[in-house]
């Protein structure tokens, strides 16, 4: 393997271990505290199973299950930590209001997956706009 995609593939396996870790934690808390898991926890705890599955199974499909599992979690579709906190901000389109919420959580391993697929993700980007 060359030096980037060394790079990028012991990247996601620090993201796939930080979810992890967050996820044993959520069935800790849940199993000590007042506070159930949820379908979102659920979906979550597979999404990750599946990610690390395809580690290990296609290396070059990583990218985009990783991708699309914290896309899902940003929107609080799958969860990961225990109890699901999300910053609410509304959005005004004319005299609509959107409520729009996202996981934090999330938003900063999408960032740090961003950062280790920064080649792939520029590559994809010069695909779609450049002749």
């Amino acid at each position: 393997m060359e030096r980037a995609k060394k790079r990028e593939f012991y990247g996601y396996v620090a993201i796939i271990v930080i979810l992890a870790l967050t996820q044993l934690y959520s069935v800790y808390v849940a199993h000590t505290a007042n506070l159930a898991l949820t379908l979102p926890h659920y979906l979550g705890f597979a999404a990750t199973g599946f990610s690390t599955l395809l580690l290990f199974v296609r290396p070059n499909w990583v990218f985009y299950a990783l991708g699309i599992t914290l896309a899902l979690g940003v929107e609080n579709i799958l969860g990961f930590t225990p109890t699901l906190d999300f910053v609410s901000t509304r959005q005004f389109i004319g005299n609509l209001i959107l409520p729009v919420g996202y996981q934090q959580f999330s938003i900063y391993m999408l960032l740090v997956w961003a950062y280790f697929s920064f080649n792939r993700l520029r590559q994809i980007g010069q695909l779609l706009f450049v002749r």
